[in-house]
């Protein structure tokens, strides 16, 4: 039975449910590559579950998901040595989703150095199909009550899988072939908190501190979140059917 849902316009859930991001393909980051991998994961998912044309055509299984990640790679001019640039990050999604023909992809960004969080009903749209986030964290030292330093020059980009109630499962795509991606944590709000790096001290009116992420060999006493991108791809529609089709032959 095809279930669906009057809103003003027909519209179709995706084969898979949001719940299902869990079993998102993971390409695992070349050197100082985790946001177009961590965002080409995401994508790969959408191309898989209703949005076809953001997947290279002639192309299948892994070799298909590198040629995203290097369109991706591109896109956001990421550079080896320096990574990708903060200013450069949802502009290459958009050009991106342009270049594959969906024009009504919304890309925002919250967070350092742009638009507030606005608390964690945010993060919540990830429950729906068609949004997925990519979670920017840095990893630093506390300095004080509600003061922290940056550990390292760079920060890092994960796959948000699933969220609810403050908790989340992440895929992670810095890892190699032997350890797990995916990591469970809570999110912990912590308001006005002052953020210093090689470049000065940031006032942040609101960051999330992330007990239980993995930390490696970084010399961090803790991971915190200061920005999300959320991509929001335009619902799946489908064409009415004519009522004098359902049912009957040809």
């Amino acid at each position: 039975m095809l279930a669906v849902l009057f809103t003003g316009s027909f519209s179709l859930s995706p084969t898979l449910h949001a719940a299902s991001k869990y079993t998102m393909p993971d390409l695992d980051q070349e050197e100082n590559t985790c946001f177009p991998a961590a965002a080409s994961n995401i994508i790969y998912w959408f191309g898989e579950n209703g949005y076809p044309n953001l997947l290279p055509a002639l192309v299948t299984g892994e070799n298909r998901h590198r040629r995203l990640f290097t369109k991706l790679l591109v896109h956001c001019n990421v550079s080896y040595r320096l990574g990708t640039k903060f200013e450069v990050m949802t502009t290459g999604l958009k050009n991106f989703f342009k270049e594959q023909g969906y024009n009504d992809v919304k890309v925002s960004y919250r967070g350092f150095g742009g638009a507030v969080f606005t608390g964690p009903e945010w993060f919540e749209k990830n429950g729906q199909d068609n949004v997925g986030f990519i979670l920017c964290i840095d990893y630093v030292k506390k300095t004080g009550e509600r003061e922290y330093s940056a550990a390292e020059s760079l920060g890092h980009c994960i796959s948000l899988l699933t969220y609810s109630d403050n908790v989340a499962v992440i895929l992670d795509p810095a890892h190699t072939a032997d350890e797990r991606g995916r990591y469970t944590f809570r999110f912990q709000p912590v308001r006005n908190v002052r953020l210093t790096d090689s470049n000065g001290t940031y006032p942040l009116p609101l960051v999330y501190e992330l007990p239980g992420a993995p930390l490696g060999f970084r010399p961090a006493e803790a991971a915190i979140l200061t920005g999300a991108i959320c991509i929001e791809m335009p619902p799946l529609a489908i064409s009415p059917i004519p009522p004098q089709a359902v049912g009957q032959k040809p």
